[in-house]
């Protein structure tokens, strides 16, 4: 081959090459919102947002059972035996390791809802301000500032990521304190109340001003108790000018068109769902609502069935005998004088070996059992 036939075919093969890279570089990225889409329907922006609310797993549910029901023996965990799920430490009080696989996809998910709230102020911040802009602009700190709530009680300090920074500055964002963290939540929440209406009908699931005072009122609850580690035995470490928020917002609630259903188990039935007393609620469909496979389902849940009765039910979530002991009353009223006798509970008419809650046993206490049958009551 000639020196000249080298030359030419290197010639060609750069050509070549400058254009498939140029037009590479034309092609409009696939997968991911541009921002001329992204300015030009600024609701679909909000209810992508509102989407992160449910895109959880059994493994990393955001309604945090295993770290708050389960933790404070609300619930057993339930399943096949310890190592179905990673979630017995949580049960049995165990040192637990930042590394866990669960921690990981609960922290990363929770930033990728995050993700997707600041993704959406972005392209909000670039529109003109208008009532409509500013509502959704509301909706969505207050979104934001839900996922920062849940970050706040799993990790307590977290990184505070908003809208408008570059990857850069992502990366560099330190950890902030609790009192930093807190004051951020609180006022995205606090944007939230003064620039959302009050509920209206047929916007079901998304947030309004008394969802907002509502969320105002836990956060100002929560951060009235400081660190949680109190200097003295009573009640003078709390902070009161917080406390004076709590009732402040509590008051906005109380005079809302929010209220207690007449008989307490309704709330757990389906006819009742987004009832006057759900304040603001995740909405899920099945497939026969929305036409999908699967449907919007609660997949956070997928293991909390009854076995047998639901298709995906593995028993977790499994209510405790501490917390048949919450609902108990005596002359009408919940008890408070526990005796000896209190957990001595028959199951079925079961043989009398099984009427006892058995964790009170391998903790050393000695219960003296009889043997006639105690009924819990409901409140």
């Amino acid at each position: 081959m000639t020196m000249k036939k080298i030359q030419l075919y290197i010639s060609a093969l750069l050509l070549s090459v400058f254009a498939v890279s140029c037009t590479v570089d034309d092609v409009k990225p696939q997968g991911m919102l541009d921002d001329e889409t992204a300015s030009s329907n600024p609701d679909k922006l909000v209810i992508a947002s509102y989407a992160m609310l449910g895109n959880d797993w059994y493994s990393y549910p955001f309604n945090l059972w295993p770290y708050g029901d389960m933790s404070a023996d609300d619930c057993l965990k339930g399943g096949s035996g310890e190592n179905d799920t990673g979630y017995h430490p949580m049960e049995i009080f165990s040192t637990l390791q930042p590394d866990r696989g669960e921690f990981d996809e609960l922290w990363y998910r929770l930033y990728l809802a995050i993700s997707r709230c600041n993704r959406t102020l972005d392209s909000m911040n670039s529109m003109e301000e208008t009532e409509a802009v500013t509502k959704a602009k509301a909706e969505t700190r207050f979104l934001r500032a839900h996922f920062y709530y849940k970050l706040q009680q799993m990790w307590y300090e977290v990184p505070f990521i908003h809208e408008g920074m570059t990857n850069a500055e992502i990366e560099a964002t330190p950890q902030s304190s609790h009192d930093q963290i807190m004051q951020l939540i609180i006022d995205d929440f606090q944007y939230a109340y003064d620039n959302l209406p009050e509920a209206e009908p047929g916007t079901t699931g998304r947030a309004h001003k008394v969802a907002a005072a509502a969320y105002l009122a836990k956060c100002y609850l929560n951060w009235a108790y400081g660190d949680g580690y109190e200097a003295t035995t009573g009640y003078d470490h709390v902070d009161q000018q917080k406390i004076q928020k709590v009732l402040e917002y509590t008051e906005v609630v109380k005079n809302s068109p929010y209220d207690y259903l007449d008989t307490y188990g309704h709330i757990f039935l389906q006819d009742y769902a987004n009832s006057k007393e759900s304040i603001f609620a995740v909405q899920h469909s099945n497939k026969n609502d929305d036409g999908t496979n699967y449907g919007r389902a609660n997949w956070s849940n997928m293991l909390n069935g009854v076995w047998g009765i639901w298709s995906c039910g593995w028993d977790f979530h499994k209510p405790s005998q501490n917390l048949v002991n919450a609902f108990k009353t005596k002359n009408g009223l919940p008890m408070d004088d526990f005796d000896a006798d209190h957990n001595a509970i028959l199951v079925n008419g079961a043989d009398a070996k099984y009427k006892y809650d058995p964790r009170p046993l391998l903790q050393g206490r000695i219960l003296h059992r009889r043997q006639e049958r105690v009924l819990p009551h409901s409140i």
